[in-house]
């Protein structure tokens, strides 16, 4: 069970794109490195708390039109 969901913004200006960042504790029989976030669409990373396992997925085409703020799919144009 994830430990906190947060929806975050590439901080890699070519992108900028929302996903969603699930974080866990760490164990001691961690599958993955524990400590970094990266985003789904570019591959960009950056150095968390290393005691925390962070997985990353992309929003949906329609939650990601509401994170931002444009028509989507069931968003209608301003």
């Amino acid at each position: 069970m994830p430990q906190h969901r947060t929806p975050y913004f590439c901080k890699d200006p070519a992108c900028g794109r929302p996903f969603q960042v699930n974080r866990f504790d760490a164990g001691m029989s961690c599958p993955a490195p524990a400590g970094t976030i990266a985003c789904p669409h570019c591959g960009w990373t950056t150095s968390a708390d290393p005691d925390t396992l962070y997985f990353t997925h992309a929003f949906s085409e329609e939650e990601e039109a509401i994170l931002c703020g444009r028509p989507g799919k069931g968003r209608p144009a301003s």
